[in-house]
């Protein structure tokens, strides 16, 4: 899952989560930004297939930080 409201997913318990510091209404780019938002996929992938269950990467500048 893509949040936008980390603390509110931590609440639900959601299995594997990607936060995204963005605004409400952009969670992978801004519409028409094609290569930002295929970037942004590609770190969703790998987010999914490394997090455990409850887990929560956190996107910032062009990495993702992961819980230790």
């Amino acid at each position: 899952m893509v949040t936008l409201l980390p603390e509110t997913t931590r609440k639900l318990g959601v299995p594997r989560t990607l936060h995204f510091p963005r605004p409400l209404g952009t969670p992978i780019g801004r519409p028409g930004d094609r290569q930002a938002q295929a970037r942004d996929l590609e770190l969703c992938l790998q987010a999914a297939a490394r997090l455990g269950r409850e887990e929560m990467a956190e996107y910032s500048g062009d990495e993702l930080s992961y819980p230790v």
